[in-house]
Parts: structure tokens; C-alpha cells; sequence
């Protein structure tokens, strides 16, 4: 945050001129190491110890397990609190250096975090098989890793000059932060991408009634580093999240079937009612399939996702 402020500063040294920064925190990511102020917060006696990492699986629900989720919550909002300041800083840095007026800002992220919901502590089941070598930092199976709310449900936050504030109820997808940026410079968008800026640029709007969240679109015994710097196989097909204004379908055609929640009526996606609407089911299975047409994602990935096995839902 200060090298991005200290970049402010020389830009404004320049003039009026075009910019592009993206500023990534990492942050608040595990290890949750924040400095031990920022974790007293959450937990007076807190004196910079060990904080457990994250498991990656289901949660132990012993006495042990429950102290290591208590722990790693605190010191996870420690770490976001530490991201708060550090972005408040660079916000300050943007404003003091006469640029806020005339700057677009879009604040985002990528996936969020278990701490017990659904059973998990983490963002995925993954776990080691192997020991590590020289070439590969560890190699590990990845398992079934749903994508709940928890999740799949991420702030975009935008402060555009012009534009007046608001909150918008409808969804936004990742590729529209792309379609955005190239909005506000007048450059055409990509693909089926839209921006999430009106027309006549006075307003922020949702134009999706359909958004897809998933993992990289791998086969079963393919491997990822998406987790961390361990190379993990796919043990099977990872679900893909498919989310309307009041549906959410978590999507796999082999284990564990597909899952259905009615947002509205059950916002922790605790009963599955894909059996009691298989329409529904059906009709965000035809979106999900659209959307990957639309993305033009490879056949070998496309074929395999083209069905539903709904049957498999039942216990």
C-alpha cells in the first residue's frame, strides 16, 4: 500500500494523465498473521502465538477443533481489519495527492471463507498424498469442494466520478470488472461481458440475472495449484455454483449429484430441494451450458457438463 501510494504520488507529479493501477493485498489470506493489535480486537488475550492454518476439510467438531475455528476467526478478522486500514491509507494517499476527484476506484475480491459453515474450515477439501520433492512443493487430491454462499458470494464495491451512490440488489459476474474498466475509457467490451456503469454513465446497475462461479473446468485427474503452492489432483468434477435472483445450484454430474437452495427461504443452504424443482434445476443447467458456449471453453471440459443427473440427489 505505501509502493502504491508513493506511484500515486509520482503520477500526480506528471499531470492529468491516464492511469491504471491494480493493487493486490493478498490479504486477508491465510497464514492469519496479522500483528497481534489487530487481533486483540477479536480476542483480548491474543499474544501473537501459533494461529492453526487452515485444514482444508471437514471440521473437527471436537473440543480442540472448536478452539482452532474460534481462534482462526479472530485472527482472520484481524488480518481484515489490517486490510481495512491499509486501504483507508491508500484512499487517504489518493485524495491528498488531488487525484480522488478525477478517479475511478473498484474494490473486489476473489472467493471468501469457511469457518464452519457447511461442516469446513477453509475454501476447499484438499489434502496431501505425497512427500515433497525438489520439483513439486507437495502433491495432494483435491476433493468435492462445494461453492456456497460463503464463498461464492463476493463484495464489488465502485466509487466512480459521476456517479451517484447506491446500492445495487441484482449480480455482477468477474469478466463484468473487465467490461467495466474498458467502459470507463471508451474502449468496446469483450466477449458477452457487460459493464456494470448505465449508459449515460450515471449509475451503477446488475445486468445479469444469472451469474456462474467455478473452479478451473479440469477432468478428474488433472492437477491445480488454485488452493495454494501444493500440486492437488482432481478426484472428481468440482460442483459449479449457478446463481439467479433467488436460486442457487450447486451443478456436478457425478458424485454428489447437484444441490438446490432457495436463497430467500433458506440463506445458510441447509435443505436441498433440487428433487422438489427439477424445473428449475433444468433451467439454470441449460444457463450454465449457454454461458460455456458463450465462453467458448473446450469441448473435452463442455461435453462431460452437458447433463444432469438428478437422481443422484437422493440419499
Amino acid at each position: 500500500m505505501t509502493a502504491a501510494g508513493d506511484w500515486l504520488e509520482r503520477r500526480a507529479a506528471v499531470g492529468n494523465r491516464p492511469f491504471f493501477l491494480m493493487v493486490d493485498t493478498w490479504d486477508p489470506h491465510e497464514p492469519f498473521d496479522a500483528p497481534a493489535h489487530y487481533v486483540r480486537k477479536f480476542w483480548p488475550d491474543f499474544d501473537g502465538g501459533d494461529v492453526p492454518y487452515p485444514p482444508y476439510n471437514e471440521l473437527d467438531g471436537g473440543g480442540d477443533g472448536r478452539y482452532k475455528l474460534a481462534l482462526g476467526r479472530a485472527a482472520y478478522l484481524g488480518k481484515a481489519r489490517m486490510v481495512d486500514f491499509w486501504i483507508g491509507y491508500l484512499l487517504d494517499r489518493l485524495e491528498s495527492v488531488g487525484l480522488a476527484e478525477d478517479t475511478a476506484v473498484l474494490f473486489l475480491t476473489d472467493h471468501g471463507f469457511y469457518f464452519g459453515e457447511h461442516n469446513y474450515f477453509g475454501k476447499s477439501i484438499g489434502w496431501r498424498i505425497g512427500p515433497v520433492s525438489e520439483n513439486v512443493s507437495a502433491v495432494g487430491e483435491m476433493g468435492r469442494s462445494p461453492l456456497y454462499e460463503e464463498v461464492a458470494h463476493i463484495p464489488l464495491i465502485a466509487r466512480v466520478p459521476g456517479v451517484a451512490r447506491g446500492r445495487v440488489p441484482g449480480l455482477a459476474s468477474m469478466p463484468d470488472v473487465a467490461a467495466t474498466i474498458l467502459d470507463l475509457v471508451g474502449a468496446p467490451p469483450c466477449d458477452e461481458s457487460v459493464s456494470v456503469i448505465s449508459p449515460d454513465a450515471t449509475s451503477l446497475v446488475a445486468r445479469r440475472d444469472v451469474v456462474v462461479t467455478s473452479w478451473p473446468m479440469h477432468l478428474p485427474g488433472e492437477t491445480t495449484q488454485a488452493v495454494d503452492a501444493a500440486s492437488r489432483r482432481f478426484s472428481g468434477f468440482m460442483p459449479i455454483t449457478v446463481t439467479s435472483g433467488r436460486w442457487s445450484l450447486l451443478y456436478s454430474h457425478d458424485e454428489g449429484g447437484v444441490e438446490l437452495f432457495d436463497l430467500p427461504n433458506d440463506p445458510r443452504q441447509s435443505r436441498n430441494v433440487a428433487l422438489d424443482h427439477p424445473e428449475v434445476v433444468h433451467e439454470l443447467h441449460g444457463r450454465l451450458v449457454e454461458y460455456l458456449e458463450a465462453a467458448r471453453c473446450p469441448d473435452v471440459y463442455l461435453a462431460p457438463r452437458r447433463r444432469v443427473q438428478l437422481e443422484a440427489t437422493v440419499d
